[in-house]
């Protein structure tokens, strides 16, 4: 069984005193600070999935996010690293260098378990993305439309725009969990042409986006409020030129005008293939 465990649920984990056989840590960046209140707590939750491993358990690092080499510390367990230096190019279908990474995670702990890495790469190449994980909507107008409804943290939409180098329009906003977007608004300014901003902290991030281009005298992106993801997409059709994408990558939470994030993506969906 592989489980993707939140930190709530990685939170409760410290009350039954059990973590997993294998633990595989992808990046930790500062997330839901509005439940755990503050970082440290946050990582405290976090190093649960280490903190009840014996000796027989495994705990796999991603070796390229450096506050790993103190987690180590956190398990009795025995320790792997990835990716492989030098890092393997992989023959895969989904984009980005971070899903290269991933897939590096996932040879790790096929590893452990005696899987053939041949087999594994050859499974790897076939591997289509997920709903709402820079999953394609549809090509209109010479404009891609991606579903990247889970991008729930400034990071993750960073990832998103690195991984795409055609000009970029991109939905941004939701619920505030009272994270910092400095590094995503450092990506944003120069580097996408247009943001459309929705949610409850539209204008916290239009602030942000609009101090920045100024104090670097840069005119993108150009910034635009709409709200409903509706009006976002009809939005986002008129700026986006034919080669460009269209990236539904919010960073943020759906709570504020959603049930759930999938709720918010296959919205997005629907709305994009009704383009007409």
């Amino acid at each position: 069984m592989v489980l993707e465990l939140s930190s709530f649920q990685l939170y409760d984990l410290g009350q039954i005193r059990r973590s997993p056989h294998v633990a595989i840590l992808t990046n930790i960046t500062p997330n839901h600070l509005d439940w755990h209140g503050t970082m440290d707590e946050y990582v405290r939750a976090k190093q649960n999935i280490l903190r009840y491993q014996g000796k027989e358990d495994f705990a796999v690092f991603n070796r390229l996010d450096p506050c790993f080499r103190e987690w180590q510390k956190c398990t009795p367990g025995q320790v792997r690293w990835y990716p492989a230096e030098p890092m393997e190019e992989l023959k895969l279908k989904v984009p980005g260098r971070h899903n290269q990474v991933n897939a590096a995670a996932a040879l790790a702990a096929g590893e452990i378990f005696g899987v053939d890495p041949q087999a594994a790469r050859q499974a790897l190449a076939r591997y289509e993305s997920l709903p709402h994980r820079l999953e394609l909507v549809r090509e209109f107008e010479g404009v891609r439309y991606y579903n990247d409804s889970i991008a729930t943290t400034p990071e993750s939409v960073i990832v998103a725009i690195e991984s795409f180098p055609e000009k970029k329009v991109i939905i941004l906003g939701g619920y505030d969990k009272k994270i910092p977007f400095d590094e995503l608004v450092d990506k944003v300014v120069g580097q996408v042409e247009a943001v459309i901003l929705i949610g409850q902290v539209r204008e916290k991030l239009f602030e942000l986006i609009s101090r920045r281009k100024q104090s670097r005298q840069e005119s993108r992106p150009v910034c635009e409020f709409a709200d409903t993801l509706e009006q976002a997409v009809h939005l986002a059709r008129k700026l986006a030129q034919p080669g460009s994408s269209v990236l539904l990558s919010p960073a943020c939470a759906s709570y504020d005008m959603f049930k759930n994030f999938q709720q918010r993506g296959n919205l997005f969906r629907e709305y994009v293939e009704k383009l007409a």
